[in-house]
């Protein structure tokens, strides 16, 4: 009897609590290989895969920000019903201002860490027994966003092994991690689809594996998550439309009961090599950046500006001295029509004339 009323107790406890989900031994274990879901719409297309746990009620914005909600589900096939087209900045004041108002949060500091520390990539092993090719990523991401000037924490605590109590242990560095209260926690992941090109993608002229937010339902922070979530993506999709694949909302908690501007983000599949992965994380420290302190650059940023005027000022340079070679036909002849245009004392000026 003692022995029924301890286990009624602690399961009372465990939906009492809130945003915390209690991981029994049967817990469908997250990203393992293998394990995909296919979600189909109601007319058969199919929609997107998934190594998370889907449940009838899970929700999903695709790549295009339609809105689905899932219907039906059976063994490892999933049916979602179409909501329809959705304004990923519907209830925000400003296009260009989060709804945390992030632009004036004082520590603009990303933190960054890992549940599932082994997860890795192609064409080596895609789960290992320590820090997997999953923390090279994240390492890629913080130093990405230091070079733009944003502050970046990397933690590369363990949580091992891959099961059911991950998120359990991990606990306790998200916790650290928010007593620093930094702009954004970010776990990265990858995820479990056996086919690559479920995430391959062309952005910015380069092949990469896109980026799927996921956000737990089952958390008092789900709403603000939420918001959060839409405007990573709407920023993201003005400077590199295609980087973010979509936001899928599963049940679970996640950790992100433990601070409103947390998010899980999928990089990739294993499957995908980590070259791939690597250019994703290299291009998202830019919509980062412009969602903790505002629109300051046009979309793709002022990198790639200079980049173009450095190329238009060197196509403009050889222009001119092909046409003056083949007026001159020597570069003797060159050399003297360029000391024409630009005053002598600038070409022949002596070091030691004063």
């Amino acid at each position: 009897m003692s022995r029924k009323i301890f286990l009624f107790t602690i399961i009372l406890l465990s939906t009492l609590l809130p945003g915390h989900t209690l991981y029994t031994a049967n817990t469908f274990i997250e990203h393992i290989e293998g394990s995909a879901i296919n979600i189909y719409e109601e007319n058969g297309n199919h929609l997107f895969s998934t190594a998370m746990e889907v449940v009838k009620g899970d929700r999903y914005i695709s790549e295009d920000n339609f809105e689905y909600i899932i219907k039906e589900v059976t063994a490892n096939k999933a049916v979602a019903k179409k909501i329809g087209k959705i304004n990923l900045l519907a209830g925000n004041q400003a296009k260009n201002q989060g709804p945390f108002e992030l632009a004036s949060v004082k520590n603009k500091t990303v933190a960054i860490y890992h549940t599932h520390n082994g997860e890795s990539y192609e064409p080596g092993k895609h789960n290992v027994s320590g820090k997997g090719e999953i923390h090279e990523i994240g390492q890629t991401l913080k130093e990405s966003l230091e070079k733009i000037g944003v502050k970046a924490i990397h933690s590369e605590n363990l949580h091992l092994p891959h099961d059911g109590f991950a998120y359990e242990r991990s606990r306790a560095t998200a916790v650290d991690l928010a007593k620093k209260n930094p702009g954004l926690i970010l776990d990265l992941h990858r995820d479990g689809v056996p086919d690559k090109n479920e995430y391959l993608k062309k952005v910015d002229g380069k092949i990469i594996s896109q980026i799927r937010i996921v956000i737990g339902r089952q958390n008092p922070n789900s709403s603000a998550n939420d918001q959060l979530a839409r405007q990573l993506k709407a920023t993201a999709d003005r400077t590199y439309p295609g980087l973010i694949k979509d936001i899928f909302y599963g049940r679970g908690n996640y950790n992100q009961s433990i601070a409103p501007r947390s998010l899980l983000l999928e990089f990739g599949t294993h499957v995908n090599n980590k070259g791939e992965v690597t250019a994703s994380a290299q291009l998202l420290a830019e919509p980062l950046k412009e969602l903790l302190y505002g629109k300051t650059t046009p979309a793709g940023g002022g990198k790639r500006i200079f980049r173009n005027l450095f190329w238009i000022i060197l196509a403009l340079i050889t222009a001119l001295l092909a046409y003056l070679f083949i007026n001159e036909k020597n570069w003797q002849g060159v050399l003297k029509r360029i000391k024409k245009i630009i005053p002598l004392e600038i070409l022949d000026k002596n070091p030691d004339d004063k």
